[in-house]
Parts: C-alpha cells; sequence; structure tokens
C-alpha cells in the first residue's frame, strides 16, 4: 500500500512538472484563431447606417498556454504562419458604430479593439493588443472623378480608331502600314496568329513556358495570402516536397537572359554593318522606351479607374480598391521604370517590377556592348570579366547584407505580408544587380551566336554543345529543385551568399544554350518542344498576360473569404486563371500593344531585316549564313511579335 502511495505521488508530480509542456502539445494549430475571418458584407451594408472595416489584429503575447504554443509555432517562421497576427473583416454595425465613424480616430480604434477583445477573448481566450484599420466601406456611392471619365474617353478612342482602321482596311486592302491601318484588327490578328515567318521560333515558346510556370506560382501564392479556411494545408506543404516548387520564381531569368540575347544579337548585328554608334543609342532607348509604355499605362489608368468599380465583397477593398489607390498614388513609378526601386507592398501592379529591372539592365549592357564597339578585339575577354564580376556582386551582396538565400523568403508569413521588410527579396530578386547575371548570359550567348556566323565557328558540329543541350533541361530541373531543405534550417551566411549566386544563374546559363541549341537545330527532342508552332501565338500574349494576370486572382479573391484550399482546386484555380488571362489577353494585344507597336515602327522608321538584304550588306559572304534564317532580327525589332518582354 504504501509502495503505491509513493507511486501516486510520483506520478502527480510528473505530471505537475510536466503540464505546461502537455498544454503546449495539447494546443496544436487546430484551436489557433483564423487567420482570416469575414463577416456577411452584403448583409452588414444593406442598412442604410451599415459600415464595414478591414482590420489587422496584433494579439497579446502572455503566459496562457494557447499563447505560448503560437509563440512557439511561428519561430519556424519559414514554414509556419504567425498567428499573432490576424485579420478580421468585421461589420462595424454590430459594434455600436455606423457610417458617420468612417474617420479613422482614436475612439474608432477602441471601439474596435473592445469589440473584437470581446469576441476573440470568449472564442479562444486570447487578448488583442491592438488593432490596425485597412480601409472602411459604406455604401454611400463615391463620386466620380475626372480620371473616371478620361478613362471612358481613351476606352472609347482606342475602339473606334480600330474599327475606322478595320473598315478601312476592308475597303481599301493595302500592307504597307500607315496611319490608319496600323489599327486594323484583321491585320493585327494575323500579326498574332503568325503569318509571317520567325528565326527565333523557341524564343516565343520559352516565353510561353514561363508565363505558364509564373500564373502557376501566382496561384499558388494566391493560396497562401491567408485567405482560406485550412491554413495548415499551406504549412504542410511548405514543409513537404512541395516547398520545392517555391523554387519556380528563378523562372523569370528566362525573360532576362532573352532580352539580353535578343538586344546584343540586335546592337553586334548593327556592329558587323558599321551602323552602330553613339547616335544611335537615343533611338536604340526611345524604342525600347516606347514598346513598353503604351499597354503599361493603359493598364495602370483601368487599374486606378474601373476596375475596382467592378465588384464589391469583404476582401474587395483590401486586394482590389488597394491596388487601384496605389495606382493613383505612385504611378510615376512606373513612367520612369524604377518601380523595382521601391517596397513591393505599396506598387501598382507590382508585377511589373521585372518591367524596371529589365530597363535597367538594357542601359547597363549598351554601355558594355559600346565598349565592345571601341575596343571589337577584346569583346570576348570583356564577357568573361563582366560574367564574372556580375555573379561576385550577387555573392557580395548577400554576403556583406547578411540576406537569407533567396528560396527561404517564399515563405507563407512573408508572402502575406507581401514580403513587406524583407531586405532578403528586395535585394536578392527584385533588384537589377540580382539579375544582372542572368541578363549578361543572354549578351554572351549572342555574342557567341554572332561569332558562329561571322568568323563561321562551327558550333552546329560541336560536342561541347550537343553535350550542354542535352544536359540543360536536368539542369533546369536540377536548378529549381537545389536547396530543397533550406525550407527547414538556418543556412549560413557564406552558404547562402553560394546559393543566391549560383542558383538562378545556372538556370539562366541553361536557357542560353537551349537557345543556341535550337538555333543550331541540334536535337530534334528539344527543338520539338520549343518550337511548336501554336506556342508562337501564345508567346506574343507574354507582355499582355503580365499585365493582366494579377487582376484576375485579386478581382477572384476579393469576393469571398475562406475556401478551402486543395490540390484540386489549386488545379482548378490555377486553369481558370490561365483562361481567362489569356482570352483579355487577346484584345488587350490587338487592340492596345500591336496598334502601338505599328506607330512606333512608323515613327522611327525602322525596316525590317530581310534575308536578301543581308546578303547585299555582306558581300564578301562575312554573314553569309544569316541569309538562311529569314527575319534573324525581325523578332528583336517588330513590336508585333510581343517581344515587349525581349
Amino acid at each position: 500500500m504504501r509502495k503505491l502511495c509513493v507511486l501516486c505521488a510520483f506520478v502527480f508530480l510528473l505530471n505537475a512538472v510536466s503540464a505546461e509542456d502537455v498544454d503546449l502539445r495539447y494546443f496544436t494549430r487546430r484551436y489557433f484563431p483564423r487567420l482570416s475571418v469575414g463577416e456577411d458584407f452584403d448583409g452588414c451594408l444593406e442598412n442604410t447606417d451599415g459600415v464595414y472595416y478591414s482590420v489587422d489584429v496584433q494579439l497579446k503575447q502572455d503566459e496562457s498556454p494557447l499563447s505560448k504554443s503560437i509563440q512557439l509555432h511561428a519561430k519556424d517562421n519559414m514554414i509556419h504562419y504567425n498567428y499573432s497576427n490576424i485579420h478580421r473583416a468585421i461589420c462595424g454595425t454590430i459594434c455600436g458604430l455606423n457610417k458617420t465613424h468612417t474617420v479613422i480616430n482614436e475612439t474608432v480604434r477602441s471601439t474596435l479593439k473592445s469589440c473584437l477583445n470581446k469576441k476573440i477573448y470568449d472564442k479562444y481566450g486570447l487578448e488583442v493588443d491592438s488593432v490596425t484599420v485597412f480601409y472602411v466601406k459604406t455604401n454611400d456611392k463615391e463620386p466620380l472623378s475626372f480620371l473616371y471619365y478620361f478613362a471612358i474617353f481613351l476606352v472609347a478612342t482606342i475602339l473606334l480608331l480600330n474599327l475606322g482602321g478595320s473598315l478601312y482596311t476592308c475597303a481599301f486592302p493595302v500592307e504597307k502600314t500607315s496611319l490608319i491601318t496600323a489599327f486594323s484588327i484583321k491585320n493585327n490578328w494575323k500579326e498574332l496568329c503568325g503569318s509571317e515567318k520567325e528565326s527565333f521560333k523557341c524564343i516565343q515558346a520559352l516565353r510561353f513556358y514561363t508565363n505558364l510556370v509564373t500564373l502557376a506560382l501566382h496561384s499558388g501564392v494566391f493560396l497562401s495570402s491567408g485567405l482560406i479556411q485550412n491554413e495548415e494545408y499551406i504549412e504542410d506543404a511548405f514543409s513537404g516536397i512541395k516547398s520545392s516548387f517555391t523554387n519556380l520564381r528563378i523562372v523569370m531569368q528566362t525573360f532576362f537572359v532573352i532580352g539580353g540575347f535578343l538586344m546584343a544579337n540586335k546592337v553586334l548585328g548593327m556592329i558587323e554593318k558599321n551602323q552602330f554608334g553613339l547616335k544611335c543609342l537615343p533611338k536604340l532607348l526611345l524604342n525600347r522606351y516606347l514598346r513598353i509604355m503604351p499597354t503599361l499605362l493603359f493598364m495602370v489608368v483601368l487599374t486606378a479607374t474601373w476596375i475596382p468599380k467592378m465588384g464589391s465583397g469583404c476582401l474587395w477593398e483590401r486586394v482590389v480598391v488597394h491596388e487601384g489607390l496605389m495606382c493613383k498614388k505612385n504611378w510615376w513609378h512606373l513612367v520612369p521604370l524604377v518601380q523595382n526601386f521601391f517596397p513591393f507592398e505599396n506598387e501598382c501592379l507590382p508585377q511589373t517590377w521585372y518591367l524596371g529591372a529589365d530597363w535597367q539592365l538594357f542601359n547597363f549592357s549598351l554601355i558594355i556592348l559600346l565598349l565592345i564597339w571601341k575596343f571589337p578585339k577584346h569583346g570576348g575577354k570583356l564577357l568573361l570579366i563582366t560574367s564574372f564580376i556580375s555573379i561576385l556582386v550577387i555573392f557580395l551582396q548577400s554576403y556583406i547584407l547578411n540576406l537569407r538565400p533567396i528560396r527561404s523568403s517564399i515563405s507563407p508569413d512573408l508572402i502575406r505580408t507581401r514580403f513587406q521588410g524583407d531586405d532578403t527579396m528586395f535585394y536578392s530578386y527584385f533588384s537589377p544587380q540580382c539579375n544582372w547575371a542572368g541578363y549578361h548570359i543572354g549578351v554572351l550567348a549572342a555574342y557567341i551566336y554572332r561569332k558562329s556566323l561571322t568568323d563561321n565557328w562551327d558550333l552546329k558540329n560541336s560536342r561541347i554543345l550537343k553535350m550542354l543541350f542535352l544536359a540543360s533541361g536536368p539542369i533546369v530541373a536540377a536548378s529549381i529543385f537545389m536547396g530543397g531543405d533550406l525550407h527547414k534550417r538556418e543556412a549560413s551566411r557564406f552558404e547562402a551568399a553560394i546559393f543566391n549566386s549560383l542558383d538562378q544563374n545556372l538556370f539562366a546559363a541553361a536557357i542560353a544554350v537551349q537557345i543556341l541549341g535550337c538555333l543550331f537545330k541540334m536535337n530534334d527532342f528539344y527543338i520539338n518542344i520549343l518550337e511548336w508552332k501554336p506556342l508562337q501565338s501564345l508567346g506574343r500574349l507574354s507582355y499582355c498576360s503580365l499585365l493582366i494576370h494579377t487582376g484576375v486572382l485579386r478581382t477572384y479573391g476579393g469576393h469571398q473569404l475562406g475556401f478551402t484550399a486543395s490540390d484540386y482546386n489549386f488545379v482548378m484555380l490555377f486553369a481558370g486563371v490561365f483562361c481567362v488571362t489569356y482570352v483579355l489577353s487577346v484584345p488587350l494585344y490587338i487592340l492596345v500593344e500591336a496598334p502601338a507597336g505599328n506607330l512606333l515602327r512608323m515613327l522611327l522608321n525602322s525596316k525590317k531585316v530581310t534575308a536578301e538584304s543581308v546578303h547585299a550588306t555582306n558581300e564578301k559572304g562575312v554573314v553569309k549564313k544569316m541569309a538562311e534564317k529569314i527575319n534573324a532580327q525581325q523578332i528583336s525589332d517588330s513590336p508585333m511579335n510581343g517581344n515587349v518582354l525581349s
């Protein structure tokens, strides 16, 4: 009996000592508060005095078992959300507020804090530390400003010009582009469908494949933004094999490689024909800039005006109207193409960070090509030295600033906050210096390609290039899955610097090899994948789809809150976003991008380079092989080919 009492006392003491640990284990994430909860939006605003608030809530971190469990869970921030920072969309009428309380002051904040504190404490036993009101919505209609009427005038003008150009083309069929026929829907449709033969077919296919992966990645980012019922699905995905797919962000290097290749191919061709010099720079820069701006500014106007008017919902103001406000406030970031130098979370059309980085690298690479023009004998050495420096810059930047491996910055909580305050994402993804090496790899590939034409390098029969071309596919896959364990452990400063400087540039090098392999027709398997005819038209829509797809995701998510995430729902979301994006991209291309390209070509008096003209300008046969490639420079000269991403 005595032994039994001693044993019971020992078990009691053991349980008392480990009670806190048992509590922490007991309060798993199914007991955590939901990250995002929204009350009935339409029901709230049916009341004439109704007011609806979107609020970010910071919970107190105290000694309660649930609070300590949340804190412990949040420490592994590379795969977990922080459940101390939650979002609530709440009807202010329930809290005693009405439409007279649209101005956010201390009274409104304290009332919302008290109301939310009662709800959260009654359900979870947690207290509210602070609230931040993100937006206020009432059923009052806002007056339309001049910008809205300007948007109507702009759209009506574009439609009338395209209607007039189409009718004129039908009545007076002409092949030469004029001010009127530039807006011909029939002609622009023919260009979209690829009526004209191209040499660089693989370029358009690579654009499409890259855009396809980007749409899939952004669909996953949308699910990871914390607006779902089952947050554990995202956390489990980041802790498992699916975390490797977060590194798909490196596919953007494809656009940088293509941009560097096409720009250098054009400039080097001009150097060969003694047509390049300082006087050419303004025209080159103007051509590049004006190919980007018309479609971009058109989307800025729509995003700032009528797109936010297209719907409503508990998240509509937060994800749709907010971007419209940023376009009204920060549109000037896009005009000089410096949007990648500003915080990502407050940008208009934030996905266009790529356009800023590409424009900056375009300008810088022109300086490199000017040096090659001045010192042609040292061109190869100069490019190799620049390649080394561009990779060294990424390494030193990462090491000195103590940046994390870039793939670990794509984590649930950082996605949810749109990478707010994350130095790694800012310096290792959006900045021009971190993408310099990829762009320069494209320049180097163009230099090799031009040398094979002018100096008779027999690259078509090169065993080394054939082996690299065969290996390029596995290298692309390996670079995507590289560092798969970095979401589960802390990398050293040196390891992070090595990863950031090599991972995406290994991918870029493989893409450059694929371009060269396709140009020299080295492997039928890869060529059939990269030159499939239907992909040519889809590739030309890359720029329009880049501008449109995030708006499709935002308007879809703004109507609802709390849908269930699953593999099936992800596939269906991606399929829907893909179809809607490309359906909307067709009219944007035909009505805006293509006519703007036609007008630009007329303005700059650029002429298409044909096989005959190339042969005629090279009487000694210096570029004889180039004559076999019809319109070899056309894809980089003509805006009609959707080459704004070049």
